[in-house]
Order: structure tokens, then C-alpha cells, then sequence
């Protein structure tokens, strides 16, 4: 087998790894939002942080955001994130805004902000990524080792 073989069965398994790892990520996702209960919540403050990956156009580190929400779950009033932040050309979220909220009831510390615009597709963004990126090392893998075998 030479090495350009190699390398596509590489993609391939790569692919199939990553796709095995989108399953799990997005089977456990949607297992909390279907089993934990939910309250409704509102969007007190904006957290804004440096991005650690990605730069500006301009060579700078860009800014990210993530809404910092309060709610009331088992009697008691919880204030925090969820940990997922947004660039801001993609943060759907104002002050005031009313969402969704999804939380552990054994540690409410551990919820999910799901806003009413665009909830599922974010808590599935990164898995959606994934996906896409995992068929498509699949596909080049498998194009390029069928024409290679082919001539």
C-alpha cells in the first residue's frame, strides 16, 4: 500500500472516529434536554471574554459572549452561565430576553440556556460541526482511494 493510499484510509478512519463522537455528544445532549425539567429564565448581564482559538481579520483576538441568566429552580434563585459563548455577529441574546432554561434537578448549578430563536441548533452547534466535518473526511477519503484504484 503506498503512502497517498495511506493517507486516504486515514481521512476515512478519521471520519468515522469523529462521526462515532458527534453520536455520543449529541445523544447525550439530547438525553438531558428531554429528562431534565425546565423553568423559564431571563438574561440579566453579558459575559464578554477574549477568545483563547480564532482571529480577527486585523491579526487581533476576538471577543466572545455568553449570557448570564437567572432563574429559579427548586425554590432557590440560581444566577450564572452555561459555559457556551457566541462571536458577536452570532450572540442571539439582549438583556431582558426570556429563555429557556434546561437544569440538572440534583445540581441546578448544571442548565442549558436554550433561547427561543435559536435554541436547538445552538446546544447542537458543535456537533452539527462534527458531522459535517466527519462526512466530509469520509467522502475525500473514499473519492480519492476509489480513483485511485481506479487508474
Amino acid at each position: 500500500m503506498d503512502s497517498v493510499a495511506l493517507f486516504n484510509w486515514l481521512y476515512i478512519l478519521l471520519g468515522i472516529f469523529l462521526l462515532a463522537i458527534y453520536i455520543i455528544r449529541a445523544a447525550i445532549k439530547r438525553s438531558k434536554i428531554k429528562r431534565w425539567p425546565s423553568t423559564i429564565g431571563e438574561v440579566i448581564d453579558i459575559k464578554e471574554e477574549m477568545s483563547r482559538i480564532g482571529m480577527t481579520e486585523q491579526g487581533k483576538r476576538s471577543r466572545i459572549y455568553a449570557p448570564i441568566v437567572q432563574f429559579i429552580a427548586n425554590n432557590r434563585t440560581v444566577v450564572g452561565d452555561d459555559g457556551i459563548f457566541f462571536t458577536s455577529s452570532l450572540f442571539p441574546y439582549k438583556i431582558g430576553d426570556k429563555v429557556t432554561i434546561y437544569y440538572n434537578p440534583v445540581n441546578i448549578s448544571e442548565f442549558l440556556v436554550i433561547g427561543e430563536k435559536k435554541g436547538i441548533f445552538r446546544k447542537l452547534r458543535n456537533e452539527l460541526i462534527l458531522l459535517i466535518l466527519s462526512i466530509g473526511l469520509i467522502v475525500i477519503g473514499t473519492v480519492t482511494l476509489v480513483g485511485i484504484n481506479y487508474y
